[in-house]
């Protein structure tokens, strides 16, 4: 009898150890996964915004409900990342005033110039006008509205595996060896985020650097210009998806319609 006892206390003990082993692997390659993560602040310290907690949308069954918190949820994170972009185009005008005062810029300038280069994919070849006029057409948010519907087509409201595990709710991929999580089914990989915020401003950097997207980056900057209304930005979104013609457009379209996106555009950015 004392023999049983001894060996259940023993296979007992094993099992609490192997508990705890495989909880430690599976957390170390979760770490893992989520350091190949890019950081998107060039400006503010990443963890200097607002910490926000992940709702679990998959225990709220109530769909009203589900659909309120989820646009909360968001809206906290675009206004974290809108809060790294002011902070980006602020620096930017006091290169702009720098350059307008001594027609140069001093090492340290030059410098953090570089540095937006680096990040805007500005090539070699233009003259300190041309790097700050382009950085001006380049370092930009999109219409609240538009970032909420994309959320919500592209993450299920939250409940795709990439949204809940990893925190990816725009379905940005990564082109780099080993990064990101590969998807089921196909021969791709989608970037890791740390949260919601950071996963806003992978969307924005993908819209504000990538050359499918040039024609929103104009369109944008005609629009803060006055001279476009910002719905026409909706004409320029055709390569986000791989829809075919206008599919992805009416989409957005009925997204921002059906839930009053709207509303959530007059809020001033920066």
């Amino acid at each position: 009898m004392k023999m049983n006892r001894l060996t259940n206390k023993i296979i007992a003990l094993i099992v609490v150890i192997g508990t705890v082993i495989l909880a430690t692997i599976v957390l170390s390659l979760k770490n893992s996964v989520a350091s190949q993560s890019d950081t998107y602040n060039i400006a503010l310290d990443a963890n200097s915004t607002v910490s926000i907690k992940k709702p679990d949308f998959a225990n709220i069954q109530d769909v009203k409900e589900k659909k309120k918190v989820f646009i909360e949820y968001i809206l906290a994170s675009i206004d974290n990342a809108n809060k790294e972009i002011c902070a980006e185009r602020t620096e930017l005008k006091k290169l702009i005033t720098a350059t307008q005062k001594n027609k140069k810029l001093d090492s340290s300038q030059q410098s953090k110039l570089d540095g937006y280069n680096q990040y805007y994919k500005i090539k070699d070849g233009h003259t300190l006008q041309e790097q700050l006029n382009l950085l001006e057409v380049k370092i930009g948010t999109a219409p609240t509205s538009f970032i909420l519907a994309q959320a919500i087509l592209e993450s299920g409201w939250g409940s795709s595996r990439f949204a809940k595990d990893y925190s990816n709710y725009f379905g940005l991929h990564c082109f780099r060896d080993g990064c990101g999580v590969k998807a089921s089914g196909a021969d791709v990989y989608l970037e890791v985020f740390e949260n919601a915020s950071q996963s806003v401003l992978g969307y924005y950097n993908r819209l504000n650097t990538g050359t499918k997207f040039k024609n929103f980056r104009e369109t944008r900057q005609k629009v803060n210009l006055g001279k476009l209304p910002a719905v026409d930005l909706l004409n320029t979104l055709e390569d986000y998806s791989e829809l075919e013609g206008d599919e992805y457009k009416i989409r957005l379209e009925n997204v921002i319609r059906q839930n009053k996106l709207n509303q959530y555009d007059d809020a001033k950015i920066c």
